[in-house]
């Protein structure tokens, strides 16, 4: 019975410091908007232009864009955390 108790024990403390130094904390992003050219159409990707995205993928896009088009894209990077990279991703394309 004593051994049950210091295994118990055991067992809250590893707990409590697993979660006293929890890493990672709560999630942050950053907005970004910048303006892409497409250079190049594969199967399934679109690679562009961008610094932030580079390579896109054919869903993203409301038609099949052509090389040489242009769009704007805006959404939000993570900048701390471990949540998904790119969020409230939107493609505009421009005339």
């Amino acid at each position: 019975m004593k051994s049950l108790s210091h295994l118990a024990l055991l067992l809250v403390s590893l707990l409590f410091v697993s979660c006293v130094n929890k890493q990672g904390g709560a999630c942050a992003y950053q907005a970004f908007n910048e303006l892409i050219e497409i250079t190049a159409l594969q199967q399934n990707s679109v690679e562009t232009t961008g610094s932030i995205i580079e390579n896109f993928d054919r869903r993203d896009f409301d038609t099949t864009p052509a090389i040489g088009e242009r769009y704007r894209v805006q959404g939000k990077q993570l900048i701390r955390g471990s949540c998904t990279p790119i969020t409230d991703l939107q493609l505009t394309k421009m005339q």
